[in-house]
């Protein structure tokens, strides 16, 4: 409050900071009540504070979607949206990444998700941690040599190289996938591994036919080039390809990928040309993944084999039968002259 006195006549108002007070009940510059003041004088301003992100309509959505589709995955694992276009995609992506970034997902577990043959986008819960969370720097492994030109190249190697029907690619791309073979398989004889010739399967190639009076043998087409890593008895296949050989950015179809045959929640078995490093750089980390040859999912799976082997053993080894099947199998093993007529 402010007092003006005048011929002895007082004057009194009441300044902004009374108002204040007695609006609120206490002084604006009380540090008690600061961020009240702040907020106060927003609203006189006409100024409001924007939601946070978790309250806007846009994540609320999210968030309700991301709820639903992990109570569908949980039970059904698999969840087939049919045929959406681009952009529904791109909002299940998002409705994906928000899961994974808020702790939707179930502990042990991740996503995936899947563009399908017939445009379907499949979402599963798969069982472990993602490889990419697994994996270790380039870096860290023992570099390998990869040589800049093919000479005296294994016979594996050269076998891929003479045949046109794999490795179908650009010109600079082949060869580079087949110095990378090369390096690979040379390092791997050192280290006393065995490099087998993998042929390409039946249901990769066409049937050989006649037309015309002209016989056309059976041939293939494949964009990728193979060979078998023997270690102690245990066959890897090593797969190497463009990445995306469909794509129509420059940098995107020029990266390659080597892939190895098995899948494994606590393994790494695929590799790619990164901003950080090249495949040139990564050699030594899949021959690193070949050496750790862990027997326990071998012995499981002789123990499965085994296992099925004896549930598919012939009855005869039975040591119990019913005299009906006893009876059945006698008549069996008669010839059919010997047989009592009437039965």
């Amino acid at each position: 409050m402010t007092i003006k006195r005048r011929g002895g006549e007082a004057d009194a108002q009441v300044t902004k900071s009374g108002v204040f007070y007695l609006q609120h009940g206490h002084h604006p510059d009380d540090p008690a009540h600061a961020g009240e003041a702040q907020t106060a004088q927003r609203k006189e301003a006409g100024i409001t504070r924007s939601a946070s992100y978790a309250d806007r309509p846009v994540a609320l959505a999210r968030r309700t979607k991301a709820k639903e589709l992990i109570e569908r995955l949980v039970p059904d694992r698999r969840v087939i949206i049919s045929e959406p276009d681009d952009t529904t995609v791109t909002e299940w992506r998002r409705v994906i990444d928000y899961a994974k970034r808020h702790g939707l997902v179930p502990e042990g577990k991740r996503i995936e998700s899947l563009r399908m043959w017939n445009r379907d986008l499949q979402i599963s819960l798969v069982e472990g941690p993602h490889p990419n969370s697994l994996r270790q720097r380039p870096d860290e492994a023992p570099p390998v040599h990869v040589p800049t030109q093919l000479r005296s190249p294994h016979p594996v190697v050269a076998a891929l190289r003479d045949d046109e029907g794999r490795l179908v690619m650009p010109g600079p791309l082949r060869r580079r996938s087949l110095l990378l073979l090369q390096g690979l398989a040379a390092e791997a004889v050192r280290r006393g591994h065995k490099v087998k010739e993998r042929e390409v399967p039946s249901r990769h190639r066409s049937h050989a036919y006649t037309y015309n009076g002209r016989h056309y043998p059976s041939s293939y087409s494949r964009r990728d080039g193979e060979l078998d890593l023997v270690v102690d008895g245990f066959t890897y296949t090593a797969t190497i390809q463009q990445e995306f050989p469909q794509s129509t950015e420059p940098e995107r179809s020029k990266s390659l990928v080597i892939e190895l045959g098995y899948s494994q929640a606590s393994r790494q078995s695929r590799w790619a040309d990164r901003k950080r490093w090249v495949l040139e750089n990564i050699v030594g980390a899949v021959l690193r993944e070949v050496d750790r040859v862990d027997p326990e999912p071998l012995n499981d799976r002789t123990l499965s084999i085994r296992t099925v082997r004896r549930r598919r053993a012939p009855r005869a080894h039975c040591a119990r039968d019913s005299p009906v099947e006893a009876r059945r199998r006698r008549r069996r093993r008669q010839p059919f002259a010997a047989r009592p007529r009437g039965h």
